[in-house]
């Protein structure tokens, strides 16, 4: 179909647009914007709020809208006719939990992100109440983990009772985002979809349903503060006629499903037939592969998720990745090309001086609570280079052991 189309990727610490002209097969326009740089009212670092207690992550959901209005804003003073728009698709990081209140304000004010650690507690009652991790499996395809999103719901009746009696609809952070844009309060569509919608581990992958079990261990009620799950394939509105009017979008422009940033990082390197593996490095790093069965890993360390295609896409996921590099930049005031040249003056080995990257707890292997480990240096290894070739070895290492260590069948 002719015509141009735009996909937003509603990241940790950034937002991006990519509008592309399918019959050129080219990209037209490409934008982003950085959260701490670019809208530093929020007060965040790597797009998350700061001064938060040990092991809570969390985001403004304003944050993201601004964010892509901010975006559009720019898009319309650019070259590029966004009237001829026909389709926007969002992706967006994975287990974030919004709440809104029955007219469409925020519930909370922040959104517990996807490498919150803070859930550990809930993820123990929440196995405990459904017999064990096997059990758990049967349900939902998946263990309880801190980084999914059911354990943020039991904790935000736990401990803000008040916060989830008030909430009427729980989203993922892109259905958030759909919602936005096909009108928000004033009409805005609320659903979900199931690639996304697997990694909340309140739905079952293999039977395209909510776990009745799982819901109940958490609150008998909560169902009805659900959307429907409906498919990835299809659009699910049109654009709200008041951004339509606002960024000269055309009135027609439909709002696609959309999916978490994973289903569309396979959508995007095509991995959607039998035989990839896409691996992805970002806030966290990641390895999934395309099957037409699911995978169930009867440990929960793979995770069992739908893709966008009406299939499965078995992922592992570390939770630590660009947090240690970044931070290396930042320590010594290096910009990217500054490290490479670093590293090229390194040994590959590193001389026997390891980093085990879990800085703030891991979730492959599920240990919420892990801390780094720094092990062989010796007095002489005190320095920038050899620093920056462990952070650099210790991600790759932890990533590369995890994602083959139990990989699923036909991955490797």
């Amino acid at each position: 179909m002719e015509g141009i189309y735009a996909g937003l990727d509603v990241s940790t610490q950034s937002c991006k647009i990519v509008v592309i002209d399918l019959a050129e097969g080219t990209a037209v326009h490409i934008d982003s914007v950085n959260y701490d740089d670019d809208l530093p009212h929020y007060g965040t670092r790597d797009g998350v709020i700061q001064g938060l207690e040990e092991g809570v992550s969390a985001s403004d959901p304003r944050m993201w809208t601004e964010a892509i209005d901010l975006l559009l804003q720019r898009l319309m003073a650019s070259d590029t006719d966004q009237k001829q728009i026909r389709c926007i698709s969002v992706s967006g990081q994975q287990h974030g939990l919004v709440a809104l209140d029955g007219v469409g304000n925020l519930a909370r004010s922040h959104s517990k992100l996807w490498n919150d650690f803070s859930t550990g507690e809930e993820c123990r009652l929440l196995t405990e109440r459904l017999g064990g991790p096997e059990r758990m499996i049967e349900e939902v395809g998946n263990t309880q983990r801190t980084g999914y999103t059911a354990p943020k719901i039991l904790h935000m009746l736990r401990h803000e009772p008040r916060t989830y009696a008030l909430a009427a609809t729980l989203f993922l952070v892109h259905n958030y985002i759909n919602w936005y844009l096909t009108g928000g309060a004033e009409g805005g569509i609320a659903v979900m979809e199931p690639g996304d919608t697997s990694g909340m581990a309140l739905w079952n992958p293999m039977t395209r349903s909510w776990s009745s079990e799982v819901l109940k261990a958490i609150d008998p009620g909560l169902r009805e503060k659900l959307p429907p799950v409906e498919p990835s394939d299809q659009t699910i509105g049109g654009i709200s006629p008041a951004l339509a009017d606002r960024f000269a979008l055309s009135p027609d422009c439909r709002i696609d499903a959309g999916s978490g940033d994973n289903m569309y990082g396979a959508i995007g390197t095509g991995n959607f037939e039998p035989g990839i593996v896409t691996v992805s490095l970002g806030t966290s790093g990641t390895a999934y592969t395309f099957m037409k069965e699911p995978y169930v890993d009867p440990t929960g360390e793979i995770a069992t998720f739908c893709d966008s295609t009406g299939h499965y896409l078995p992922l592992l996921c570390v939770s630590n990745m660009a947090n240690g590099y970044n931070a290396v930049l930042e320590r010594y005031g290096m910009s990217h090309e500054d490290f490479d040249a670093v590293i090229d003056k390194t040994a590959a080995g590193n001389h026997g001086q390891l980093l085990i990257p879990w800085y703030e707890g891991e979730r492959t292997p599920d240990l919420p609570l892990a801390s780094p480990v720094m092990f062989g240096f010796g007095l002489d290894g005190l320095n920038r280079e050899s620093f920056c070739r462990a952070v650099l070895e210790g991600h790759v290492l932890n990533l590369y052991t995890e994602a083959w260590r139990t990989p699923p069948p036909g991955a490797r």
